[in-house]
């Protein structure tokens, strides 16, 4: 085998996403439609479903989108006292909705770090492009703020939380809560999207890594972007933090976890090390033995990331949780 993945990784997982045409995209997007349901009987955690309404003149309402799903996962049981939020945007290259191993981990947090998670459904490439994403989690966080009474919740302190592309929404949604006045607990990156001009040494490096390589990723930022491959537009410019000449004052603490056989390991590395310039509190977790989206596998190697996870939402949200292992590289806040 190429690439040293662990063995405890099925057999499966040495393979990588195909390019699929846009119409077979969207026939797999309806497929995912009811991911959800592997929540339904489960005991320890409560699944909603809320729908928030685009205003009649948005440009969603023009593109023939009605409202906005955003899903919400707690804790079984009451809470007296309003509960530490994860806002979490799945990943999915932007064009997959969240998958079943997406809730079963949203569920794995809610009942192990003791928060309630609320997880977008934003729009989908290639029938959306960008700022569409961007801008429905930001609808969505202002729909928590809204409801936070209602669902007893702590929404101006909420984790911000993605995987893969996930992780690109998270952190640009981590740095406009912080301009916009909010004080976020945390913000937790997994292997994500971070350079959309594909700059890393990692990137040359795994063209045909399993799961996600560098070929699959150029053809995600054309449907995102929708335009030619790394162009120097304003939207790409827009986007990327690592070419930031100033972060905003006050980023929470930070985890980034990158997985070890991935053309995004280096740029999550880059941006673990930009915060960390920049003052922030930042812990970097290297998976050994991994490729992207190693997670949604269940494997010890997975079972140690996911505690370590839950360790660090605890211990930034004041939940309860147990004791956890220190991040092979801690970046002290300057």
């Amino acid at each position: 085998m190429k690439y040293g993945i662990a063995k405890s990784f099925p057999f499966y997982a040495r393979f990588s996403v195909p390019y699929l045409p846009k119409w077979m995209v969207r026939q797999v997007q309806k497929m995912q439609k009811s991911a959800f349901k592997c929540l339904y009987n489960r005991q320890d955690v409560q699944f909603s479903q809320y729908f928030k309404a685009y205003e009649p003149w948005s440009t969603q309402r023009a593109e023939g989108f009605d409202e906005l799903e955003i899903d919400v996962i707690e804790p079984a049981g009451g809470s007296e006292s309003p509960r530490q939020v994860l806002f979490y945007i799945h990943g999915g290259a932007f064009m997959w909705d969240a998958a079943k191993y997406h809730y079963e981990l949203a569920a794995r947090y809610a009942r192990d770090a003791g928060v309630v998670v609320v997880m977008p459904r934003y729009r989908l490439t290639p029938s959306c492009r960008n700022p569409a994403q961007l801008s429905d989690c930001r609808l969505a966080w202002q729909w928590m703020q809204e409801h936070a009474e209602e669902l007893n919740i702590d929404a101006a302190h909420a984790g911000i939380a993605g995987d893969s592309a996930g992780g690109f929404l998270a952190a640009l949604m981590t740095e406009w809560a912080v301009i916009e006045g909010y004080t976020p607990a945390y913000q937790m990156l997994l292997y994500p999207v971070i350079d959309p001009f594909m700059r890393s040494a990692s990137m040359e490096r795994y063209t045909h890594t399993p799961v996600w390589n560098a070929r699959r990723n150029k053809d995600m930022f054309l449907w995102f972007f929708g335009d030619r491959a790394c162009v120097h537009t304003a939207a790409r410019r827009d986007s990327c933090i690592l070419d930031r000449v100033t972060l905003p004052e006050n980023m929470p603490p930070v985890w980034v976890e990158t997985a070890e056989f991935d053309c995004l390991h280096d740029e999550g590395v880059a941006y673990a090390e930009k915060l960390a310039a920049a003052g922030a509190s930042v812990l970097l977790e290297e998976t050994r033995g991994t490729m992207h989206g190693f997670d949604m596998f269940h494997t010890d190697i997975t079972e140690q990331a996911v505690a370590k996870r839950i360790g660090f939402m605890a211990e930034n949200s004041g939940t309860a949780g147990g004791t956890w292992a220190t991040a092979q590289y801690r970046f002290a806040q300057k």
